[in-house]
């Protein structure tokens, strides 16, 4: 049964544009072990801004510590037209049972769902991934006409290629469980464009709640978003979002996508405004996939650069020994101790499913136990 939400709280705490018009606002959030990379996304918005607007950056969070926090900040402070805030959301999130799937996932994933209700004065924002460079003025994304729809978003080819397999279960899900009567229109959760105050109109923040508790989503708030934007979505230019090509799972879905939705893929690819470092390996792990000359460019001039190259190159076989790996014709390293877990986690699946299936409380409560032993694992590595 989840806890009643203490609306009073969260209207005392309302945050208002900070400046006074052409306020454009920004939703980015983050743990502090992320902040690196939150500040490299920070850095190349504000790079492509124009001094004709203004961008007001909100970072939902609830740890980051005061050091990374100041030197956020540091890198707004020449630009009298950029704020960065920080908005702690512990307080209002401390009760809820977050459904976490995996280790990439976190509880910070979820903040987008609930920011409406900490903003006043906003006709809409831009909800954003960390894991993103911005190489066109930001400003041209928010001015898109959303008037009549709940949010924007682009379509998510990815996903398009997971529901042309056969052999997955992918379009049952979306289209039995979720409830959504055309997958192929989802949008990537990554970057939204939303429609603030119609989103409050149309829903509360007590529905919100009970969806990020009481439910398990296989793409957590990229689905709950579309069951909620289904047929109110403005597709946007794939520009816009455009999801990095790399081996793996994203180049076998890509391949068995619709043909239409490949063909804007490539194309958006020739020219993106926003790159997403979708998948497991990040430019940060690999300085080789694609498009990570556009990270690295970035993080040179942020003040995280000696960090985030430290944690790429440290020695300690312990923390970040590295394993080779190899995935079709190509070869990258990744820490062993995510290798290990990886081997570990189809063995489990194999042995596990058959015994324990999916959704029932027995599989429940060894999952409970799996996720245990990683928590473990990540704290020793």
């Amino acid at each position: 049964m989840p806890k009643k939400i203490n609306k009073k709280n969260l209207k005392s705490e309302q945050i208002s544009p900070v400046f006074d018009e052409g306020c454009i606002p920004i939703v980015l959030s983050s743990s502090d072990f992320y902040t690196p990379y939150l500040a490299v996304c920070i850095k190349s918005i504000i790079e492509t801004s124009s001094n004709i607007n203004n961008y007001d950056i909100l970072v939902m969070e609830s740890s980051i510590s005061e050091s990374n926090k100041d030197r956020i900040l540091m890198m707004a402070g020449n630009h009298p037209n950029v704020s960065v805030r920080f908005i702690e959301v512990y307080q209002k999130t401390k009760n809820i049972n977050f459904y976490v799937n995996g280790k990439r996932i976190s509880q910070e994933t979820y903040y987008g769902l609930i920011l409406p209700w900490f903003l006043t004065g906003y006709e809409k924002a831009i909800i954003m991934d960390c894991d993103m460079i911005v190489k066109k003025d930001i400003a041209e994304l928010y001015y898109e006409d959303i008037s009549n729809y709940l949010g924007a978003g682009v379509k998510d080819v990815v996903l398009q290629g997971f529901l042309n397999d056969k052999k997955a279960d992918y379009y049952k899900y979306y289209t039995k469980k979720l409830g959504v009567k055309n997958p192929y229109n989802c949008f990537n959760g990554g970057l939204i464009l939303l429609n603030i105050e119609k989103f409050k109109d149309a829903y509360t923040i007590e529905h919100i709640y009970d969806l990020l508790q009481n439910h398990k989503f296989r793409v957590v708030d990229q689905d709950i978003f579309n069951i909620l934007l289904q047929n109110k979505t403005k597709i946007l230019d794939a520009r816009w979002n455009h999801m990095i090509f790399i081996k793996g799972y994203v180049e076998k879905s890509i391949s068995i996508a619709p043909v239409e939705a490949k063909k804007i893929f490539f194309e958006a690819q020739k020219n993106p405004y926003i790159i997403h470092y979708v998948g497991d390996i990040k430019p940060w792990d690999d300085p080789s996939i694609e498009f990570a000359d556009d990270f690295w460019t970035v993080a040179r001039k942020t003040p995280f650069y000696e960090e985030i190259i430290g944690r790429m190159t440290r020695k300690d076989a312990s923390d970040f020994a590295f394993h080779l790996i190899k995935s079709g014709n190509i070869v990258y390293y990744m820490p062993l101790h995510l290798a290990f877990i990886k081997s570990i986690k189809k063995i489990i699946d194999k042995l596990v499913t058959p015994l324990f299936p999916k959704e029932s409380k027995s599989r429940d409560f060894v999952s409970k136990i799996y996720r245990k032993i990683l928590k473990i694992l990540s704290i020793r590595r």
